[in-house]
């Protein structure tokens, strides 16, 4: 996903390296690009994390919970892993 979103020129606005900036001519062209990747990663994403990205504009927040979800013992993890399991 970072690759996919670096090729599309996204990946600064949502590692953070790229932030909102001061001057109002530069605004609309970071907005275009937050609101371009949070829709990149929605299209992404398994209906099970939908959720993180409707809760949030900031495609940097939804990166950050994607991660905490996604890491061993998150929780979309654990329920993947219980939901999988047999019984």
């Amino acid at each position: 996903m970072e690759q996919y979103l670096t090729v599309n020129d996204l990946w600064d606005v949502v590692s953070g390296v790229e932030s909102e900036p001061e001057e109002a001519s530069m605004k609309v062209d970071f907005l275009r690009k937050q609101k371009a990747a949070r829709a990149r990663i929605a299209l992404h994403v398994s209906p099970s994390q939908l959720i993180a990205v409707r809760l949030e504009n900031d495609p940097k927040k939804i990166w950050e919970e994607l991660l905490r979800l996604n890491r061993p013992g998150g929780s979309v993890l654990a329920w993947h892993y219980s939901a999988s399991s047999p019984i």
